[in-house]
């Protein structure tokens, strides 16, 4: 028994020593790229199990890479899509709103003869407002703080105030439309009726909503609907759009009070410290 024990442990110590030299020898192999023609059975099939293993471990690797560039590509993109659309907002959204800085600058512009003015045209100060009828801000501004500006200083021959058009036409898809539909009424005297039901109902400016106000207002719907179809006010809109852009104005509302900017639909007390400061 004794001795069968110790044959055992004899066998058991020349399989390890097997084992520790096949590896030897599969090591070498590899290293050495050497013909596997010599190897044992027993050795190619090792070798054929190392190989396997180091193909999976490669392949898994691989993987391991691939799935942490993808992640980095679209955590990237993601970021880069947020950033855009961010920016885009706030520049082009109109999200000019209330701000700690609203008056930044000083600006010139030219005053055409047949602008959209209300108020005395020799008034001391002219504010020229670049709006859109689909803006949310504008309306804003046409509810809130015009009527303020208007009681104390259009009506008192302080104040000229001038519309120019400045249709964000990228996020307000019928802000063109409304812009041209504003420009025929104002071919028949009837701009700042057609702009306050404009307002009042934006942004419902589908084609019969717009004959719709315009026959509240009391135009020729059939010249109306002829200068609508004809489009012959884009260009006015268009030298709008260039001139605000020269004058510094990037959303809407914008403002220049006797040369000086304002961004975004402000409360009336900013533009009372600045009106009045020109007194």
């Amino acid at each position: 028994m004794e001795e069968h024990r110790e044959d055992q442990h004899k066998e058991e110590e020349n399989n390890n020593e097997e084992k520790v030299n096949v590896d030897d020898i599969l090591s070498e192999h590899i290293q050495n790229n050497q013909d596997n023609s010599n190897l044992s059975k027993h050795e190619r099939k090792l070798l054929k199990r190392h190989n396997k293993e180091e193909e999976r471990q490669k392949i898994e690797s691989q993987n391991k890479q691939d799935r942490k560039s993808n992640l980095l590509k679209y955590s990237a993109i993601s970021i880069i899509i947020v950033v855009v659309v961010v920016f885009g907002y706030r520049s082009f959204s109109g999200g000019s709103d209330s701000g700690s800085n609203p008056i930044t600058g000083s600006t010139t512009l030219d005053i055409e003869v047949n602008e959209k003015v209300k108020g005395d045209p020799n008034a001391p100060v002219t504010i020229v407002e670049y709006s859109d009828f689909e803006c949310p801000f504008c309306g804003r501004f046409v509810q809130q703080t015009f009527p303020s500006i208007e009681q104390q200083y259009i009506s008192t021959g302080k104040v000229k105030f001038i519309y120019k058009h400045f249709p964000l036409r990228n996020i307000h898809f019928s802000a063109q439309t409304a812009a041209e539909a504003a420009e025929c009424a104002n071919e028949q005297e009837k701009f700042w009726e057609y702009h306050d039901l404009l307002f009042q109902n934006s942004p419902r400016f589908r084609e019969n909503n717009l004959i719709d106000y315009a026959t509240q207002v009391g135009l020729n719907i059939d010249q109306f609907q002829e200068c609508l179809k004809s489009g012959k006010y884009k260009g006015v809109i268009e030298k709008d759009l260039r001139d605000g852009s020269a004058a510094g104005i990037r959303g809407t509302p914008g403002f220049i009070v006797n040369g000086q900017l304002i961004s975004g639909a402000q409360p009336f007390s900013v533009f009372q410290q600045l009106i009045d400061s020109n007194f």
